[in-house]
């Protein structure tokens, strides 16, 4: 979990805040580590950690019935 938390900070994809900073109209989401152990061809262990956040306790007022995926087509590009 240390080096995901390094390797994060070192790309600027992760800044830890103080929640006093948050807005109140924010939403905050809860998150989690996911820990995963492979297992390679030579036999060794490969451990992998990464942190997720729980999206499905977010509250907003689009139906999630709706899909919605952009697709490009041939004439576009």
């Amino acid at each position: 979990m240390d080096y995901e938390l390094t390797k994060l900070e070192e790309m600027n994809t992760w800044s830890e805040i103080d929640r006093t900073a948050v807005p109140l109209d924010v939403q905050i989401l809860p998150g989690m580590w996911v820990h995963l152990i492979k297992n390679l061809e030579s036999g060794e262990k490969k451990f992998q950690s990464r942190w997720v956040v729980c999206g499905d306790q977010q509250k907003t007022n689009i139906s999630l019935s709706d899909t919605f995926a952009p697709v490009s087509h041939i004439s576009s590009l």
